[in-house]
């Protein structure tokens, strides 16, 4: 039988994808699924696997350690939220009136630290965090105070670690909100002001519904971080400590499979984190589609 025109379309669609499809089965799709199965057996990546059931998962309630992880990569989650997407917007704001000249001066400044390797960037603040001879405690020292060794104390360590992160990310989400302003036609800022919409009414009431699309996101790439961009700080700068106040829950997944040789841990917690941002995901999903603007009328 002849095949319609629309099954051959079909066809040819799903045969162009079908490279994707496979790549997508056998590097993401079977890889979750083995690490699936795994999180129920105990495993050292040497001798035999062994069932243990749901043990990994409620040996991870009862843990400490995972407890830390779980909770720091929400505070690390909500601090990166406030530095990478609500600072960069009122920057943004900042410079939007000033000339073509200068914005671009800030867009190279503010974007430049993007382009270094996290490695590298988390070893460059090793040193201005070093209280003997470091950027940060010389200049303690300078205005009368004494340096602070900022990665040695719980209370400061986490923070220590945002920061370099939002070094590091602050000029890409600045660069994307600015993108995202700049998109937004000037017959509808020129109508809106006509309107009396200005200052504060004009942001909240135009331009940050108009750029929601860009900062939703931001906003997905952020959370990302908070998982898996500050791994590398963590295990450069503290190493998860001190008393596990840096660690997070992909380093945590890092530590139990690599330091402990606990295979089936780290892959519960795996599941978990999984588990976790496909939830985020879902919910993100339902929110955009009842606050997220994309009409520019």
């Amino acid at each position: 039988m002849k095949l319609s025109l629309k099954a051959k379309d079909s066809i040819f669609g799903y045969t162009l994808i079908l490279p994707t499809l496979i790549a997508f089965g056998v590097f993401v799709y079977r890889p979750l699924i083995d690490t699936f199965i795994i999180s129920f057996h105990e495993w050292n990546m040497i001798g035999s696997k062994t069932h243990v059931g749901l043990n990994n998962y409620i040996e991870l309630l009862s843990s400490k350690s995972f407890q830390s992880a779980l909770i720091n990569t929400g505070y690390y989650a909500i601090l990166l939220i406030l530095f990478i997407i609500v600072l960069p917007t009122f920057v943004v704001a900042g410079i939007y009136y000033i000339s073509e000249k200068t914005k671009n001066f800030y867009r190279v400044a503010i974007f430049t630290p993007a382009i270094i390797s996290l490695g590298i960037a988390s070893i460059v603040w090793s040193w201005f965090y070093n209280p003997i001879g470091g950027l940060l405690g010389r200049i303690l020292e300078s205005l009368g105070y004494t340096p602070v060794n900022w990665l040695s104390s719980s209370k400061t360590a986490l923070f220590a670690i945002v920061i370099v992160v939002t070094w590091k990310a602050f000029g890409y989400s600045f660069l994307l909100i600015m993108a995202g302003l700049t998109g937004i036609p000037v017959s509808v800022l020129d109508a809106a002001r006509v309107d009396g919409a200005t200052g504060f009414k004009l942001w909240f009431h135009i331009i940050l519904p108009l750029i929601s699309p860009t900062l939703l996101f931001v906003f997905v790439f952020t959370l990302s971080m908070s998982a898996e961009y500050v791994f590398t700080p963590i295990h450069v700068l503290t190493g998860g400590g001190p008393q596990n106040a840096t660690t997070n829950l992909m380093f945590e997944i890092w530590r139990q499979a690599f330091q402990w040789f606990r295979v089936g841990t780290s892959s519960a917690i795996a599941i978990i984190v999984f588990v976790i941002f496909t939830a985020l995901m879902l919910l993100k999903n339902i929110i955009s589609k009842r606050i997220i603007s994309y009409d520019e009328r």
